[in-house]
């Protein structure tokens, strides 16, 4: 068998065989007993009929076809082992020639990386820090959420609970979610659009108003800037009282023993989060950075193809997990999965750019997680499972496997760049 390997188009290998006439004998043998064995062949049990029945019975195409198949599926395999080809998805098979037996196959490879002089990449560090009003505004969000409501019969003020109909137009037509029933509001936090709670302040229970109002520029595309006309009914207006800010209220909330445990506990959990976002900002400035300095060969179309499926069953996924059925929210917006595709294309192609320079630095620098660092995170895992048969089933699966070993080495890559680039 000669071979013949060489790059084409679109980030695709193409493997041409040229087979010795004793191989190509062989494969069509074997291909007959294949085809044998599945061919219901009159007055013969499967498998046992002669050849030239079985090559008459399901002709040349199918013959030829099964003759490739047992071909490719010995020598492809060996030339990509020997030759350490890093090939992604199912090859396509294709006759050159019958005589010699010859054929060629395409498939994807992952494309070369070329890091660039990564090394001259920095990244600063911001000082990470809680302003006092942040830490005073979750304070006031747990007295805003355990404040006490009774229902009253004056107007409605700044402060109070009401709760409303209403109807929000445009050209007279009331808008996607513009529509709504026993809606609670509390007046003056800025919940509605701009103006729309100061037309409720003064109306009683029962009262009614029509007011006109304008979207804010930075509000859907649809519909900022525009003049909305609004309809709304004041049905029941509630006073709220906010509990006193005190060591009692710190220990009604289950996990601080003091306002000052609170306040203190607070402050920490704020700088946690800023300390963790900075961290995120810092690795995206660092990869944006070495993104710049990086090159690659042609991208295969199988791998933004995949990325795009993975980012929409993420993004359709959590729709759902707000309660709301994907194909309704797709009519909501307007769109087809087909446009939410194309917007979300730039974005799939950076995060498999991404997932290459992380594979290739990890490549270059060892940067690898051996089977020990697997088996010890899994049961570390295992731990919060008590036992369960499924959960241990599932951990210990190749694919599982292969996916925490991916996470585990990007977070390698990750930490040693930062390391070495960031100050």
């Amino acid at each position: 068998m000669e071979r013949q390997i060489e790059k084409v188009a679109g980030g695709k290998l193409q493997i041409i065989f040229v087979l010795t006439p004793q191989e190509a004998a062989k494969f069509e043998a074997r291909a007959i007993k294949e085809l044998g064995n599945t061919t219901t062949i009159t007055g013969f049990r499967p498998g046992k009929a002669p050849a030239d029945l079985v090559k008459a019975r399901v002709g040349a195409e199918t013959l030829q076809s099964e003759i490739l198949y047992q071909a490719s599926r010995e020598f492809y395999t060996q030339v990509v082992k020997d030759n350490k080809l890093d090939v992604i998805g199912q090859p396509e098979i294709s006759l050159v020639s019958s005589m010699p037996l010859s054929f060629k196959i395409i498939v994807a490879h992952l494309p070369e990386v070329n890091v660039g002089k990564w090394e001259k990449v920095k990244v600063k560090r911001n000082k990470v820090t809680v302003e006092p009003k942040e830490a005073e505004k979750v304070v006031n969000d747990l007295l805003e959420s355990r404040a006490k409501e009774a229902a009253v019969t004056r107007v409605a003020a700044k402060g109070d609970l009401a709760e409303i109909d209403f109807e929000v137009a445009v050209d007279r037509i009331v808008i996607d979610g513009g529509k709504g029933k026993k809606y609670p509001v509390v007046l003056g936090k800025g919940q509605l659009i701009p103006g729309f709670e100061d037309n409720l302040v003064g109306l009683k229970a029962g009262e009614e108003k029509q007011f006109e109002l304008t979207f804010p520029q930075d509000y859907r595309k649809d519909l900022a800037g525009k003049k909305a006309q609004v309809s709304a009914k004041l049905l029941q207006v509630f006073e709220r009282t906010l509990p006193e800010l005190n060591d009692e209220f710190a220990v009604s909330l289950g996990r601080f023993t003091s306002l000052e445990d609170l306040r203190t506990k607070l402050n920490q959990n704020l700088l946690d989060d800023h300390t963790e976002r900075e961290e995120q900002r810092v690795e995206q400035e660092m990869f944006d950075a070495l993104l710049k300095v990086a090159s690659f060969s042609d991208i295969p179309e199988v791998l933004i193809t995949s990325e795009l499926d993975k980012m929409l069953h993420e993004f359709s996924h959590s729709i759902e997990e707000r309660g709301l059925e994907w194909a309704q929210y797709l009519q909501t917006i307007r769109k087809k999965e087909d446009d939410l595709r194309q917007e979300f294309k730039p974005q799939a192609e950076r995060r498999v750019k991404f997932a290459l320079l992380t594979r290739a630095f990890a490549k270059d620098n060892k940067l690898e997680v051996d089977d020990s660092t697997i088996e010890k995170e899994i049961a570390h895992t295992l731990e919060h499972y008590g036992g369960d048969e499924r959960a241990i089933t599932q951990f210990n699966s190749d694919e599982y496997k292969d996916y925490l070993r991916s996470v585990l080495i990007n977070k390698r890559v990750i930490n040693w760049l930062k390391e070495k680039l960031v100050e």
